[in-house]
């Protein structure tokens, strides 16, 4: 048997170690879902612990460990996330159409904020 093709890229793997890592901390500073907080028409005392966190922006690259858009999440919640997209996006659960897994138009954004 020949040489085999990595599944994962070597930095790939690095990030998901950092990864791994970081998202028990959020966890553990996080510990109710985010996402059904901001859900208007759920009773506010209805409170699920956290087990998954949900990128607001994207997973490519950088964005995978980029807490800033992290919101921690139930699996309730992540799922009513992937099944109400534009109730999602309205209160910004999701990134705006086009900006999804766009790393350059975050230090565009960035750029602009600190300018101002």
């Amino acid at each position: 048997m020949g040489n085999r093709i990595n599944k994962v890229s070597t930095a790939r793997s690095r990030q998901m170690r950092e990864y791994r890592i970081k998202r028990l901390e959020f966890l553990k500073e996080h510990p109710y879902c985010e996402v059904c907080a901001e859900i208007p028409y759920l009773p506010t005392l209805h409170k699920h612990m956290a087990t998954e966190i949900h990128h607001t922006r994207g997973r490519i690259g950088s964005l995978l460990c980029d807490s800033r858009y992290w919101k921690a999440a139930c699996i309730w919640g992540h799922w009513w996330i992937g099944t109400h997209p534009i109730q999602a996006r309205q209160l910004e659960l999701i990134c705006h159409v086009g900006e999804w897994n766009q790393t350059e138009k975050l230090e565009q954004q960035k750029e602009r904020n600190a300018r101002t």
